[in-house]
């Protein structure tokens, strides 16, 4: 209705979770990487929780998109069946007849083996993903946990995504689906936007839908945030109803006012305000906690003469964190972990390794998938070797891996980092169309093996140059694992080639052990 009138293509807020419109904040990107990550590394299971209304089902959209196509995907959406039919559903999802019996769990389960140790011999791989999986009954899940038993020696052959709402944690923390959270290999918590990044959605679906100006002003968009709590979906109800209200009184832009009447006509403004209320009865409630805590504690100090660590952070065991003070030693223990000679400064590591730092996001850092140093701050700044992440947990090093909740490091997190890792002979940047020489022949010889040719058949001269056959060869492999599509051989699309044809690769995605 109003979109000639504001110069749209289309409605730009709809509920529809359609791939095209998720604005990837940083959470979003981090989710992303999470689920590719966890279906890269081939068996368990990986989880996706979030509010309603968060993005999480657009967000899975967008995996199936980007999974490479040798990847078969059963997508349950109802997940309110039972057992028996829950693997009926899933035989139908991949195209496996049923049995005669199909009431028979082991004559369905039978069938459905079959086909992934057929498909694995294929080199496919078959994923199940389940959306609204809170709603699973403990039977049906502990059903579910029984099909990652199908396996090879090497692999599972079955990769299980579980997305639901916060309740699905704390189904799976129930003590007879221990088994199941075992097998846990990557999980992420999606948040909802913040006054920032809603600003910035709205922005980007109004783009999307053809709009470049700014048609919602800047206290309008104060009062999206304010009225939607930052949760995507009631972002768009409300920004609809918003612009069909300016459609009606002839308005070229959006302002406070409609926000605050659609709001109101939705029901939204009292609960807005409900919430704010609630917000800071909280924050109040919190801070008498802490005075009380802290008279408590002076008063247990002055009759006991002991001396009480009180911030919040000593209490988490702060004082197990392996934070070294200077860089150089927390790199040292960095090139151990890569086998390398310690106490070399970055700049004198010898080729093919490279040094490199700089500040990126989380979702960046998942990607690179390489040990590294992480910058932190807080209480005892300084620089923790990070070597590892098993579904929640980061594993430090410092001699001895030590655990720790990845929320926690991420907290303390400056988003400085440093990272090695092996680069092709004669590297000096990124290989792109015009390059040519040993870094590009070996890029060619890794592509050609990652490809399932035999060292034998691949004869490449050292002056290979980077044409145009070569630059599909790497478009596609960037598409198979993921990675932005550009042609373009840097840090990150090197990283992941040579740990696909090379599994001794440290890596910082582990599988944990079922």
């Amino acid at each position: 209705m109003y979109c000639d009138y504001f110069g749209f293509r289309e409605k730009p807020f709809t509920i529809a979770p359609n791939p095209r419109y998720l604005y990837m904040s940083e959470r979003h990107r981090d989710a992303l990487a999470h689920l590719l990550f966890g279906v890269g590394d081939g068996g368990g299971f990986v989880v996706l929780t979030g509010e309603v209304g968060t993005g999480k089902t657009t967000l899975c959209r967008r995996l199936l998109e980007q999974l490479p196509p040798h990847v078969d995907v059963a997508y349950i959406l109802n997940p309110r069946l039972s057992a028996t039919e829950l693997v009926q559903t899933i035989c139908e999802d991949l195209g496996i007849p049923l049995p005669e019996d199909p009431s028979s769990l082991k004559q369905l389960g039978d069938r459905l083996n079959r086909f992934l140790i057929e498909q694995h011999d294929k080199g496919r791989k078959t994923v199940l993903i389940i959306d609204e999986a809170q709603n699973l009954a403990v039977d049906v899940l502990e059903q579910i946990r029984l099909l990652t038993n199908l396996e090879t020696n090497e692999e599972k052959l079955l990769q299980i995504v579980l997305i639901g709402q916060p309740e699905l944690r704390d189904v799976l923390t129930k003590n007879e689906l221990r088994q199941l959270l075992q097998r846990v290999t990557a999980r992420f918590h999606l948040t909802q936007l913040n006054s920032q990044e809603t600003a910035a959605y709205v922005a980007y679906r109004l783009s999307v839908a053809g709009c470049e100006r700014p048609v919602f002003d800047s206290r309008a968009l104060k009062a999206l945030y304010r009225y939607s709590g930052g949760i995507p979906r009631l972002v768009n109800v409300l920004a609809d109803r918003a612009l069909l209200g300016a459609y009606a009184q002839e308005r070229a832009h959006v302002g406070r006012g409609l926000v605050r009447q659609a709001a109101e006509e939705l029901g939204m403004a009292r609960s807005a305000s409900s919430v704010w209320r609630r917000f800071w009865w909280g924050a109040a409630l919190a801070g008498l906690m802490v005075v009380a805590t802290a008279g408590w504690l002076a008063r247990h100090q002055e009759e006991t003469g002991e001396l009480t660590a009180t911030s919040p952070e000593t209490l988490q065991t702060e004082v197990a964190l392996p934070v070294v003070s200077e860089l150089d030693q927390a790199l040292s223990m960095l090139q151990t972990i890569w086998k390398l000679p310690e106490g070399m400064a970055c700049d004198q590591l010898a080729e093919p390794y490279r040094c490199e730092h700089g500040e990126m996001g989380w979702a960046s850092v998942l990607a690179l998938n390489v040990p590294v140093v992480l910058e932190l701050e807080g209480t005892s700044s300084g620089y923790v070797v990070l070597k590892s992440i098993r579904g929640d947990r980061a594993v430090l090093s410092a001699g001895e891996d030590r655990p720790m909740d990845v929320d926690r490091l991420r907290a303390r997190w400056t988003g400085r980092v440093w990272w090695l890792w092996p680069t092709p002979p004669g590297y000096r940047g990124a290989l792109a169309a015009g390059s040519h020489g040993p870094a590009v022949a070996a890029l060619k010889r890794a592509l050609l093996l990652e490809q399932g040719i035999s060292p034998e058949q691949i004869i490449i001269p050292e002056d290979a140059r980077f044409d145009d056959a070569l630059r599909l060869l790497v478009e596609q492999f960037q598409k198979r694992q993921g990675l932005r599509v550009d042609g373009v051989v840097g840090a990150q699309t090197w990283i992941r080639l040579q740990q696909v044809t090379n599994p001794g690769m440290p890596r910082l995605q582990h599988i944990m052990e079922s």
